[in-house]
């Protein structure tokens, strides 16, 4: 048996040589630190440094909550809505724009496609009611914060004239542009349309509105399956 038998020197086999031993410090809270951690001129003392991590902390459950509070906001507008629309001349239409779907598939999506232009309709309303616009600025600014996410956010690197230059090269795709000045107009209409009603925060616990979230994702694409996000408290 292995137990059995007599213990050997490892040196036998392998020879190592230590070339360098380091360890890890706490940093020293300076201005050095400072700009390196978060950026040029953003962080200045550790006041500053524990309301920048307590402000990020927060958006990364802001938004999702924004986003639950959206999803339910555009369902019940468009519930009490009544909007009434050719169903019949839709499903034609529908037909004679993709020649290459079945009658069958059709049907089964057009109760989502229907709700998709009642929305339409009913943002259409409330851009113009709510004076909502999107300007060059924003689109800018949307590119600007898409650039930063690729290369990390906060690298000493990326300087203003390059977020101009690569936010404005990122605009000249038509279908881009396109697609940023939807997400803009809907995330302000839905902004604007929040400050008309009454909000009450509700305490949750981190686990359960993760579940909520999930729960969500999965209602309106029911093919996402990826798991929360639950290292950061």
């Amino acid at each position: 048996k292995l137990n059995d038998q007599p213990r050997q020197d490892p040196g036998q086999w392998f020879k190592a040589t230590i070339t360098a031993a380091t360890r890890f410090e706490p940093a020293e809270l300076n201005e050095d630190f400072y700009n390196q951690a978060f950026g040029d001129d953003i962080v200045h003392n550790e006041t500053e440094m524990y309301d920048f991590l307590r402000n990020s902390m927060e958006k990364q459950y802001l938004d999702p909550a924004n986003t639950m509070m959206y999803v339910e906001m555009r369902k019940r507008i468009t519930e009490q809505t009544q909007i009434s629309l050719p169903e019949d001349f839709l499903k034609k239409w529908l037909a004679y724009n993709n020649e290459d779907v079945s009658p069958e598939a059709i049907d089964e999506g057009f109760n989502a496609f229907t709700e998709n232009l009642r929305w339409t309709l009913v943002r259409s309303k409330l851009t113009r009611d709510l004076n909502v616009t999107v300007t060059e600025q924003d689109l800018l600014d949307y590119f600007k914060q898409r650039v930063r996410g690729y290369f990390g956010g906060n690298s000493p690197y990326i300087t203003e004239d390059f977020l101009n230059d690569m936010a404005r090269r990122m605009m000249e795709n038509q279908e881009s542009s396109r697609d940023a000045y939807e997400e803009i107009l809907t995330e302000k209409v839905f902004r604007k349309a929040g400050e008309q009603v009454s909000i009450s925060s509700v305490p949750i616990a981190k686990d359960e509105f993760n579940q909520k979230f999930e729960e969500l994702r999965n209602s309106v694409n029911p093919e996402n399956q990826a798991e929360p996000d639950n290292d950061s408290e």
